[in-house]
């Protein structure tokens, strides 16, 4: 490649399109090398939009070197840098560059906020194989829920979750696999999950993209590995800075358009699990014990049930928070959650089936605690699969609107 290049596939020429370029069957695993599959006009994607990558990004020569290196030395490729460096872009370039050889390449999008493969609070899993073409939106062929659009305080699921994906591209034949990650980088939190998140993929590269030295401190908790290479990597002039509101913007047309064809349905608590929000696990309380709480609560309890040393009541409308301290004492436990189910509303939701894959994503439209009975907002055709549900940390509209943070956090 140059540095402006015409096609991100090997090319010994002129740019050519794939209707022009001829047709190549598959090498024998010995000649992989030189391979040379139809030339095609690289295309970045981001939330399904279609552009020419190389139109609008130079290759840098340090960007070849690291691709060269991988090739050498197949295996997972952790992608780090801060927001705007055009992370997604250059793995979009990676993975065509790597398929363009005749490799199977995996890519993992674990950028919960600005994800582009699956909806934003999930990490998405595209596999791409040498006798087909990569299309210009990529969908996801495996989801994980996080349930979050940030990091902290979701670190097992966003960690546990890459790793799974990972795995699953490997023993799908995935020669590299690419994992994209957020913009998290600075302070503690960020080396915490960093460091984690290399250990539980069992890295071989990481390519460290930085406009000046703003990865070193991450980079100085890895380097030095024997099993780990490091590779610093510039980051291209063309990348345009976006805002908190444009990054906003983006998540929830990605929501908007997830949701675009969703339909209403009512699961019954007896056929499905509840996750993260632990209903129905614990000693169910009574009658008698709930209409003892709605004195101390000032409104009248729909559901409350003890679990170990914590305790979770569900009510409507406002209540007396001064009157927690009485609740915890009824239900003898030390902890104690009241929520207004009202708030619940528009709570996102990541439905599983019963091996616990993820089906997908739904918003929850009505919680009736007296009938027992959720209903949701899903795309999903089928509903029966839904055998568990997952409730995210984060409420929506409808149209992909966020409305803050979900009230069980």
């Amino acid at each position: 490649m140059g540095n402006r290049a015409a096609a991100v596939g090997p090319s010994s020429g002129g740019s050519s399109s794939a209707s022009a370029a001829p047709t190549s069957a598959r090498p024998a695993s010995g000649e992989r090398r030189n391979y040379e599959p139809p030339r095609r006009q690289g295309v970045g994607f981001r939330g399904g939009k279609v552009r020419g990558v190389n139109s609008e990004f130079e290759i840098l020569p340090e960007w070849e070197r690291a691709a060269e290196a991988v090739l050498a030395r197949p295996g997972v490729v952790v992608l780090l840098g801060p927001s705007d460096t055009g992370k997604t872009t250059l793995a979009r370039i990676l993975t065509e560059r790597w398929w363009a050889t005749g490799r199977v390449v995996g890519l993992v999008d674990a950028d919960i906020g600005q994800a582009s493969i699956g909806p934003p609070t999930t990490v998405g899993l595209a596999s791409f194989s040498p006798d087909r073409p990569i299309p210009p939106s990529a969908r996801p062929q495996v989801l994980h829920f996080v349930g979050s659009t940030s990091p902290p305080g979701h670190f097992l699921p966003l960690i546990l979750g890459t790793q799974d994906l990972v795995r699953r591209a490997t023993a799908a034949g995935a020669e590299i696999v690419l994992v994209d990650t957020t913009g998290l980088i600075l302070g503690s939190v960020a080396a915490s999950l960093k460091w984690h998140k290399l250990k539980a993929v069992q890295a071989r590269h990481v390519l460290a993209l930085q406009r000046e030295a703003e990865l070193e401190p991450l980079l100085r908790l890895v380097e030095g590995q024997r099993t780990l290479e490091i590779h610093r990597l510039p980051v291209s002039s063309r990348v345009d800075r976006r805002s908190h509101a444009a990054r906003r913007a983006f998540r929830e047309e990605r929501f908007r358009q997830y949701f675009a064809s969703a339909k209403r349905h009512d699961l019954e608590w007896k056929n499905v699990r509840f996750t993260r929000l632990w209903l129905n696990t614990g000693r169910r309380l009574g009658r008698d014990e709930l209409a003892l709480l709605g004195v101390s609560l000032q409104t009248v309890p729909l559901y409350a049930e003890a679990l170990g040393e914590e305790g979770l009541v569900l009510v409507r409308g406002p209540f007396s928070r001064a009157a927690l301290y009485q609740v915890r004492s009824a239900l003898q436990v030390s902890d104690v959650l009241v929520i207004d189910v009202e708030q619940l509303r528009g709570t996102l939701l990541g439905l599983h089936d019963r091996d616990g894959e993820c089906l997908g994503l739904g918003i929850v439209q009505d919680f009736d605690p007296e009938n027992e009975r959720l209903r949701i907002l899903t795309p999903l055709p089928d509903p029966v699969r839904i055998a568990s549900v997952a409730f995210g940390s984060l409420r929506l509209e409808p149209t992909g609107k966020e409305l803050g943070e979900a009230p069980w956090r």
